[in-house]
């Protein structure tokens, strides 16, 4: 039986929507979930980003985005729900332009209509 697809939350501040299995609050968290699921080669859905870490200064999930680049490792769908205009722009246009062919890239921003921290609807 092989394991549930991983569809991570990324988040310090917004609980965990349903329709996720996995939340992470730093982006310690979130790389290390990626890396036990490329582990256990699990297949990964969907990953869903906040931008800023309240709890730490100075601190964003930006380094997750950037593991994904760097290992050429993506989910199916990228998704940016947070509500920083800055952050958006940066996690969506890295994503477009490092992403492969057929990765679907969304904008939920926490300001959108459908944004922030929604259940998650599957497929997407």
């Amino acid at each position: 039986m092989s394991a549930a697809p991983l569809r991570l939350w990324l988040d310090d501040d917004r609980p965990i929507p349903d329709g996720y299995n996995a939340w992470a609050r730093d982006a310690a968290a979130g790389i290390a979930e990626l890396e036990r699921a490329l582990a256990d080669g699990r297949h990964i859905d969907i990953v869903s980003f906040d931008h800023d870490i309240i709890s730490a200064d100075g601190q964003d999930f930006r380094p997750v985005m950037m593991w994904m680049a760097w290992n050429e490792h993506w989910p199916a769908v990228v998704r940016v729900h947070t509500g920083s205009s800055i952050g958006a722009e940066w996690l969506l246009g890295t994503a477009r332009r490092n992403a492969p062919e057929g990765t679907r890239i969304m904008d939920a921003r926490a300001t959108s209509k459908g944004g922030g921290a929604q259940p998650l609807r599957w497929p997407v």
